[in-house]
């Protein structure tokens, strides 16, 4: 996780995700599976750690408002996200 946070600091920061900005850097477009890959490692942490929850579906509603319509993860990251907002499981 630190790797892909560190990608996305230096790249101009998330202020969705806490993530801040590397100063003096330019700001980089990230490629959405960024976010993806970040949601993916934001819910393994939550089986241990449920104060990743909230992180995991934010980092997948940054994945599906960047992503093209013809992503193959795309129903089923909805489909988490839709089950997250309704407190039930996937």
């Amino acid at each position: 996780m630190n790797l892909l946070e560190e990608v996305v600091r230096r790249a101009g920061g998330s202020p969705a995700l806490g993530i801040p900005a590397e100063p003096r850097l330019p700001a980089l477009e990230l490629h959405p599976s960024i976010f993806k890959n970040l949601g993916i490692g934001y819910q393994v942490l939550s089986h241990f750690d449920p104060a990743y929850a909230p992180r995991t579906a934010k980092a997948w509603e940054l994945f599906v408002a960047m992503a093209p319509a013809t992503d193959p993860d795309l129903p089923a990251t909805r489909a988490y996200l839709q089950h997250a907002r309704a407190g039930t499981q996937p």
